[in-house]
């Protein structure tokens, strides 16, 4: 099997450098050491929509100038946490057959290695107990993956605009209008991708975060913000 090509993307504008600098900086050492392609997008290109709305713009760009196999896009709170494994090890893992397009990490905490949805409006959004999480995603750069992200921003802009504007924004919309419509093709990531941070005692009391591949760790912008 050939090698994917692959670029990571990381929407981290200036008005959170107090610790996107860092994100950044293992994400990109973590690129060097495995060949991939690493971008800081420093601004948001879309003016219409929340921020938040530009990493599936920035997903859209790469995904339609098809010079990668796939591309993945990571929010400045998360950090590699284990440099060794790799991004086709996570493919082959998640996405063995070429029916999956898209990656995309669960919207759970992980206790005692079970997963608990992070609230009641991801199950209830989403019509499962493991909700998507947007903040670590891969899309097979396909026609479908390229359907599919379109049609994400697409719902954000129509159908769901009145979901696209508050919190938690692109998310929401994703549970609503693609996770089931293409559950087919969408493979949510377990305990590779785990979300810390919201409550840091049960964190250290319940959660192993040892073998974990990728940490989104959300005390990151609360101690920004402090």
């Amino acid at each position: 099997m050939d090698t994917p090509s692959i670029v990571v993307v990381m929407l981290a504008t200036k008005e959170i450098e107090a610790y996107a600098a860092h994100t950044s900086g293992n994400w990109q050492a973590y690129c060097q050491r495995h060949g991939y392609q690493f971008e800081r997008v420093l601004k948001a290109s879309l003016t219409d929509m929340h921020v938040y709305w530009s990493k599936v713009a920035c997903l859209i760009e790469k995904l339609e100038q098809g010079q990668h196999d796939w591309v993945f896009v990571v929010d400045a709170d998360t950090v590699v946490h284990r440099m060794e494994i790799t991004l086709e090890s996570l493919i082959e893992r998640w996405a063995p057959t070429p029916q999956t397009h898209v990656l995309i990490s669960e919207d759970c905490s992980r206790r005692f290695g079970l997963p608990f949805p992070l609230s009641f409006k991801t199950m209830v959004f989403s019509r499962t107990l493991r909700g998507a999480n947007s903040g670590f995603f891969g899309f097979r750069v396909s026609d479908l993956g390229r359907e599919i992200a379109a049609r994400w921003l697409e719902l954000g802009r129509t159908t769901y605009a009145q979901f696209a504007y508050e919190a938690p924004h692109e998310q929401a919309v994703f549970w609503l209008g693609i996770q089931q419509p293409y559950r087919q093709h969408i493979q949510v990531i377990g305990r590779d991708v785990l979300r810390i941070g919201g409550n840091p005692l049960l964190d250290r009391l319940c959660t192993d975060t040892s073998q974990a591949f990728v940490l989104h760790d959300k005390q990151l912008k609360q101690r920004d913000a402090a």
